[in-house]
């Protein structure tokens, strides 16, 4: 996860104020042709498959385009349908859902791994790590395990590699003491769902959808990468070869099949949820409501919480914090290197902006922050 870096154009923007579609009869060329414009140089530009942006404000998408292709050499284009790999934008996700079982007291932020997975044998350095650490990046735990093959094995029950899992993370040395400094952790994170499958009684993967999808309405949102790859259907992910995209089969590996298309499912709470923009923006509303003190999924002052930089770190609890001139402004990158994507909220303004691309590439970001930029200038007067 790279550090989120507004741009001033953005910000400047949002201090004049976003226009809203009025004029009942559309110019010649409107925000959307314009905007899939600029992403098709945009493209070019940054040597991407794809692009999609949205901007939304008041539950209402002002302007969304996209364009390119879903794999790279093939004419299937992506759509404002398609679902997009999220990345550690996932972990927004999975601090929700944790808020969830605070609100209803069956966790708390202060709860520790000692009562958390009672019996379980764990370093003693671990026993004291609380989820207020987990959700902050602040509890010294590793960014990244060394990957057990088995852990890539499709034929091993999910639940089981889960297991191996979280048995060789509680005897994985810290990095430094709990609470000491701010380490970014993918292995914090599914530690973090599995404590939810604890309380929960389900797999991570349901209750996402039982307690955050299904209530907001996000009909095609799920948890993995993998896709029939019969036909291209969905867009596959892409690297960087030879200075042009380059298609990665969305496949899961095999032993016959060595390549590595998403990182593995026991990782999911770090990463592996995907979703159209349009059941995304539900998402983000709802972020973007409760941080204005409206009551959602969550009551706001739990919302709050997760927006929050509690300890100076410019994160909360799976979201980016930083100030501006325009107030606090909320957000989250996520790659698993082959993907890349970007959410941004600006509660004083009620302004909503993601981007998409199926690659992972370094200009990747930079692309995606090109293209929001250029869907906020067209929606300022």
């Amino acid at each position: 996860m790279k550090r989120l870096l507004f741009m001033s154009l953005l910000l400047t923007a949002c201090q004049g104020g976003l226009s809203q579609p009025s004029n009942p009869q559309p110019p010649t060329r409107t925000p959307e042709m314009l905007l899939e414009e600029r992403s098709k140089e945009i493209i070019t530009q940054y040597k991407l498959p794809s692009l999609s942006i949205v901007i939304a404000r008041d539950s209402k998408i002002l302007t969304q385009a996209t364009s390119g292709v879903r794999k790279y050499g093939s004419p299937e284009k992506v759509t404002l349908q398609d679902v997009h790999h999220l990345g550690s934008i996932s972990k927004s996700f999975t601090a929700t859902l944790i808020a969830t079982y605070v609100e209803n007291k069956k966790l708390s932020f202060n709860d520790t791994l000692k009562d958390l997975l009672p019996g379980m044998k764990m370093l003693k350095a671990y026993e004291d790590i609380t989820i207020d650490q987990l959700l902050s990046h602040r509890s010294g735990i590793v960014a990244n395990l060394m990957e057990d093959e088995s852990w890539w094995d499709g034929s091993i029950p999910l639940a089981t590699r889960k297991a191996s899992f979280l048995k060789t993370l509680l005897q994985t040395p810290l990095e430094h003491d709990p609470g000491k400094a701010f380490e970014y952790s993918n292995a914090g994170y599914a530690l973090l769902a599995m404590i939810a499958e604890q309380v929960g009684k389900k797999p991570y993967e349901e209750l996402l959808d039982l307690r955050i999808f299904k209530p907001l309405q996000m009909k095609n949102c799920s948890v993995g990468f993998t896709w029939d790859t019969s036909k291209v259907t969905q867009p596959w992910p892409h690297i960087l070869k030879n200075n042009l995209p380059s298609a990665i089969p969305p496949v899961y590996p095999t032993q016959e099949n060595k390549t590595i298309a998403g990182n593995t499912e026991v990782i999911n709470g770090a990463d592996n949820v995907r979703c159209p923009m349009s059941d995304l923006v539900r998402y983000l509303q709802d972020h973007l409501n409760g941080e204005n003190g409206k009551k959602g999924l969550l009551r706001p002052d739990t919302y709050r919480e997760l927006h929050k930089d509690h300890h100076g770190d410019d994160y909360g609890y799976g979201w980016v914090v930083q100030q501006s001139p325009e107030g606090v402004v909320l957000g989250h990158d996520g790659s698993n290197t082959l993907n890349y994507a970007r959410m941004v909220l600006v509660p004083k303004s009620n302004l909503i902006l993601f981007g998409a691309t199926n690659i992972g590439s370094e200009n990747a970001g930079t692309a995606i922050e090109a293209g929001m930029a250029e869907a906020v200038k067209l929606n300022t007067p």
